[in-house]
């Protein structure tokens, strides 16, 4: 079993946004601009994940290796 990442978890709400949006009728660019972000902001999230949930992910498999060695 693969653990699940906060990045893969971001992709794939995201990947759901754009799905969700097609299927309701509306566009990422009226999404965007109803919430205030930059319309090539979820692209770019796409193509390459920000630093910041990479760090969130780095800090849990720390964690998980404190936690581990504990437990022993």
């Amino acid at each position: 079993m693969s653990e699940k990442t906060f990045e893969g978890e971001f992709k794939s709400r995201i990947s759901d946004i754009k799905k969700r949006a097609k299927a309701a009728g509306t566009s990422m660019t009226a999404l965007c601009q109803d919430t205030g972000i930059a319309r090539a902001t979820p692209d770019r999230w796409t193509l390459r994940t920000p630093k910041t949930i990479k760090l969130i992910d780095e800090l849990e498999q720390a964690l998980v290796k404190v936690e581990r060695a504990n437990s022993k």
